[in-house]
């Protein structure tokens, strides 16, 4: 049940972000249109922080990582929780050029489609829009202020080249570490 639950949130979130939810830098809505045969074998969702010092550790294997795999079969994109101004993600982008792009989830719908908890936090989908990993990039941070010299294991990456191989990831869920994920609580001021 949870499988399936997972797939129609991935397919829900292609169907989103295939039409026009996410905002850019500029402000304005992307709009892009696509069929099944044009999709990328893998897309990447990382979310990420502007003021979260490990989401600014990991800008430079997030750019490494998506120059590896660049192609035609290969999409990552980052998306910013919250209300973040242009200036500050424009800052953030100056600071740490990436070579994909990075927008705004000003309401916060694909964190909560998601279930986004943290930031650095990745989700790879594959071409029909179905989970196959969360969690950390790698295993560089094993808890917060606590990192290795390198990364012993690289999910990303590994679950990256699987699904373009056609194969299932060895692994499918790793616990992200990160800064939390702030969520606008709605009922919060009726509770008062």
């Amino acid at each position: 049940m949870q499988i399936s639950r997972i797939a129609l949130i991935g397919l829900l979130f292609f169907s989103l972000t295939q039409a026009y939810f996410l905002q850019g830098q500029n402000g304005q809505a992307n709009s892009t249109t696509s069929d099944d045969q044009s999709r990328p074998k893998v897309s990447v969702i990382v979310f990420l922080g502007v003021d979260c010092p490990i989401s600014q550790k990991y800008m430079i294997v997030l750019k490494n990582i998506n120059d590896q795999f660049a192609s035609a079969q290969f999409e990552m994109t980052g998306l910013i929780p919250g209300k973040v101004s242009s200036d500050e993600l424009n800052s953030f982008l100056k600071t740490y050029p990436v070579t994909f792009p990075v927008y705004k989830d000003k309401h916060n719908r694909c964190t909560t489609k998601l279930k986004a908890e943290v930031t650095p936090e990745v989700f790879l989908f594959d071409s029909k829009g179905k989970l196959k990993y969360r969690g950390a990039i790698d295993d560089w941070y094993y808890e917060l202020g606590r990192y290795r010299q390198a990364a012993n294991e690289n999910y990303l990456r590994d679950a990256i080249e699987a699904v373009i191989s056609g194969v299932e990831p060895t692994v499918t869920k790793t616990k992200a570490i990160g800064c939390i994920i702030q969520q606008t609580n709605k009922n919060k001021s009726q509770n008062r």
